[in-house]
């Protein structure tokens, strides 16, 4: 039962993945056509900003998802129900707070330029921030709806979640452009409100099937309140990490070169993480693997499948590099006009992404044995030397975005080595426990 569950969730979340490819790839190229180059370009550097503070909700999402995990599993449905008005509560504080404080960082954005305006106007361009934290508050609350579905079972749902809101946006964006001229500040609005809407619809979905029936609305009791902040702040120091070497990519872009390249920078880098997307449908399977092999202590197990992994990475890794002389052209096709990447931007990309994906096989594994504390050292590191160094490659080395990725690749290299080298040292440790 247990396989058929995984496979329902590979091949289901396979084709949402595809599905979402696809929807990902017209809403792009509807969003160019319809803002211009250059506004798409700035909406995608502001939007990205606003990724960095999905952090402050200090892990509280991960934490939820693993709490409910073993309680739905027992059909623990009243202390489930305890753990999300509990963690609702709990995320509307933090979401109220991180709204007054991105709008004190907005001025501060405004007053030093921190990203290329061009020509647009600032009252605009001020409603636009405005818009885009607000709905960006409000979503870090309603988007917990992602952790119900990870935690029964059906993560699949997030995918087909996803889809619809690409979907609508397509067609509402489509629709409105007949009507009047869309500028940044309606697409700021259109899209933030969409995902808030699908947000709601999905977790009432959840809750009407699962707790309608539960008549207390009792919270989990205050004293393990602290508990949760706590187990969620050992997610929040990975977080950070990650936020700062993955979301600053557009930011640095705008702020070193212009927003104009940004939307090439962002484009191929949607299209090479989404071999990450689905190599994550092969590393989540496996991770449940993983805990199987170590209740055993079967570690020859444990160590095939790691090298099935790998072996596996390969083949994927020949295609994606394979990739990376068309990217050009499929860029320009994707996005409606000619364009030339920067020298060496599409195969560092790829590098990147392959490089990284062998990193979340060891990562994965880790968490499982609980070596965690050992990769947030690693992580934040490698996110202090990643801007540093993609200012030294722009100014120095490359004068373009390529420059950018390239200090990525070096931060996420760290990552993968040190976690290699842990991982095996700490399969080492025990295999010598086992033999006593």
């Amino acid at each position: 039962m247990v396989k058929n569950l995984f496979l329902t969730n590979i091949s289901y979340g396979l084709i949402g993945k595809i599905l979402n490819v696809i929807l990902s790839i017209i809403l792009i190229r509807v969003l160019v056509d319809t803002l211009g180059r250059f506004e798409y370009g700035l909406w995608m550097a502001i939007f990205s900003f606003m990724g960095w503070f999905s952090i402050l909700d200090f892990g509280l999402g991960n934490t939820l998802k693993y709490k409910l995990i073993k309680l739905i599993a027992s059909k623990n449905f009243k202390e489930a129900k305890k753990e999300v008005l509990t963690m609702y509560l709990l995320m509307i504080t933090v979401a109220t707070t991180l709204f007054f404080l991105l709008q004190g960082i907005i001025e501060l954005i405004i007053l030093f330029n921190l990203l290329d305006i061009g020509n647009l106007d600032i009252k605009i361009y001020r409603q636009v921030l405005f818009f885009t934290s607000l709905f960006f508050c409000i979503n870090l609350v309603l988007n917990t709806f992602y952790s119900f579905y990870f935690a029964s079972g059906k993560p699949y749902i997030n995918e087909i979640a996803m889809c619809t809101v690409s979907f609508i946006n397509i067609v509402l964006l489509m629709f409105f452009n007949q009507i009047f001229n869309i500028n940044i500040l309606f697409v700021s609005i259109l899209l933030g409100a969409v995902q808030m809407l699908v947000a709601i619809i999905y977790s009432l979905y959840f809750y009407l099937r699962n707790f309608l029936s539960i008549k207390s609305n009792e919270m989990l009791p205050k004293s393990l309140w602290l508990e949760r902040l706590k187990m969620g702040g050992n997610f929040f120091i990975i977080q950070i990490g990650i936020v700062i070497i993955f979301s600053t990519d557009n930011v640095l872009v705008s702020n070193l070169i212009s927003s104009a390249e940004v939307t090439e920078y962002s484009s191929i880098t949607r299209v090479v993480v989404t071999f990450l997307s689905i190599w994550y449908l092969v590393i989540n399977p496996a991770s449940y693997r993983v805990s199987e092999y170590l209740e055993k202590n079967d570690y020859n197990k444990l160590k095939g499948l790691i090298l099935k992994l790998n072996k596996s990475l390969v083949l994927i890794s020949i295609g994606l590099i394979t990739l990376s002389f068309f990217l050009n052209d499929i860029l320009s096709f994707w996005l409606g006009y000619e364009i030339v990447l920067p020298y060496g931007l599409a195969i560092i990309s790829v590098i990147t992404i392959i490089i990284r994906m062998q990193g979340e096989i060891f990562s994965s594994t880790l968490n499982v044995i609980e070596k965690i504390k050992f990769q947030a050292k690693i992580v934040l590191l490698a996110a202090l030397i990643n801007i540093p160094l993609s200012i030294f490659f722009v100014s120095n080395i490359f004068n373009s975005s390529t420059g950018v990725i390239m200090g990525s690749l070096c931060s996420v290299a760290f990552i993968t080595v040190s976690l290699n080298i842990y991982f095996w040292k700490v399969l080492k440790n025990l295999e010598n426990q086992n033999e006593f």
